[in-house]
C-alpha cells in the first residue's frame, strides 16, 4: 500500500516537477483563501442584518426556533454557496486543464460537500442551543454527533481524494487496496458512531412526549443495531464489487448516500413528530372517545409525514 501510494506520488511529481507541483498547492490555497475570505464579507453583511431583524425566541416553543434556526442555516449557506463560487471560479481560471479536475473535486469533497452536511447537521441538533434544538435528543448526544460528523465526512472527502489521486496517476480504485482500507475505515466509524449514541439515537425515535406505540418503541430500540447491521452488510457489498471489478457502480457513491440517509433518519423523525405536534390542535372534550380521536388524528398526520419525507428519500 505505502509503495503504491509513493509511486503515484512520483509520478505525479514526474509530471509537474516540483516547481509545478508547488504551483498547484499555492492555487489550490489562493482559490481557499480568496473563497473564505469572500465569505466573511458575505457573513459580516449578512449576520449585522440578521442581528437587526432577530426577535427574541420563546423556549419550547417549536416555530419559533424553527425561524430562527432555519434562518441561520440559510445564512450559514449563503456564505457556503459565495466560498464555493469564488473558489471555483479562481480555480478555473488560475489551473491547468490537466489539474482543474482533481483539484475541484478535492475542493467539493474536503470543504464544500462536508460544510453544507455539517449545516444541516447543526441546523437539526443545536449542539450549542439546546433551547432551540428541533430533534429530541440529550447534550451529550447532539455534541456527540455533531462532532464526529465532520469526523466523518472529512475521512470521506479525504479518501475520496487520494483515490482519485491514484486513479489520475495510473492506479485505478481496484488496483490499489487503499479502497479497501478507505471502505473498512469508514463504516467502522460509522458503527462507532451508531454504538455510541444508541441511547440518543433512541431518544430521537421515541419523542419527548413518548407517544409511541409498542411496534415504534421496538423499532426505537432496535435501530441503532439497524445501522449497524447495514454498515456492515454495505461494506461486505462493496468488498465484493471490487473484487468482481464493477467500480464503476461504486463511483457515484451509492452505498455512502444510503448510510447518510439512514444516519439521518431519527432526526427527520423526530422532526416529523415536532412538526406533527405543533399542527394538531389540543385535545378537546374529555372521556374515552375524545381521546382516541386525538390519538387517531395525530398518528393519521404522522403516517402521512414519514410517507412524504421517507418516500422522498
Amino acid at each position: 500500500l505505502l509503495s503504491t501510494q509513493a509511486e503515484s506520488f512520483s509520478i505525479f511529481l514526474s509530471k509537474r516537477g516540483t516547481d509545478g507541483s508547488l504551483r498547484l498547492l499555492g492555487q489550490f490555497l489562493f482559490a481557499v483563501v480568496l473563497g473564505f475570505f469572500v465569505e466573511w464579507m458575505v457573513r459580516q453583511f449578512t449576520d449585522k442584518r440578521a442581528r437587526r431583524t432577530e426577535k427574541p425566541v420563546n423556549s419550547g416553543s417549536f416555530i419559533n426556533s424553527f425561524q430562527l434556526l432555519s434562518r441561520r442555516l440559510a445564512l450559514e449557506i449563503a456564505g457556503i454557496v459565495a466560498f464555493t463560487i469564488v473558489a471555483a471560479t479562481v480555480v478555473s481560471k488560475i489551473a491547468s486543464p490537466a489539474d482543474r479536475e482533481f483539484v475541484s473535486f478535492v475542493l467539493f469533497n474536503l470543504i464544500v460537500g462536508p460544510r453544507f452536511l455539517i449545516a444541516l447537521v447543526r441546523f437539526l441538533l443545536a449542539p450549542n442551543r439546546p433551547e432551540l434544538r428541533l430533534v429530541h435528543t440529550d447534550n451529550a448526544t447532539a455534541k456527540f454527533i455533531f462532532k464526529h460528523s465532520w469526523g466523518l465526512y472529512l475521512l470521506i472527502g479525504a479518501f475520496g481524494s487520494i483515490i482519485r489521486f491514484n486513479a489520475l496517476n495510473g492506479f485505478p480504485p481496484g488496483s490499489v487496496r487503499i479502497a479497501f482500507w478507505a471502505s473498512l475505515s469508514i463504516h467502522a466509524y460509522v458503527i462507532y458512531i451508531a454504538w455510541q449514541s444508541k441511547e440518543g439515537i433512541r431518544q430521537m425515535l421515541i419523542g419527548k412526549d413518548n407517544d409511541v406505540t409498542p411496534m415504534e418503541t421496538r423499532i426505537a430500540n432496535l435501530y441503532p443495531y439497524f445501522v449497524i447491521a447495514l454498515s456492515v452488510a454495505l461494506w461486505l457489498i462493496v468488498e465484493l464489487l471490487l473484487r468482481m471489478g464493477a467500480v464503476h457502480i461504486l463511483t457515484p457513491r451509492p452505498h455512502i448516500i444510503t448510510l447518510l440517509i439512514f444516519l439521518f433518519v431519527p432526526a427527520m423523525d423526530t422532526l416529523i413528530r415536532a412538526v406533527v405536534g405543533h399542527i394538531v390542535p389540543p385535545m378537546e372534550g374529555e372521556g374515552i372517545i375524545a381521546t382516541r380521536a386525538y390519538h387517531s388524528t395525530k398518528r393519521s398526520y404522522l403516517r402521512i409525514g414519514r410517507l412524504l419525507v421517507f418516500g422522498f428519500l
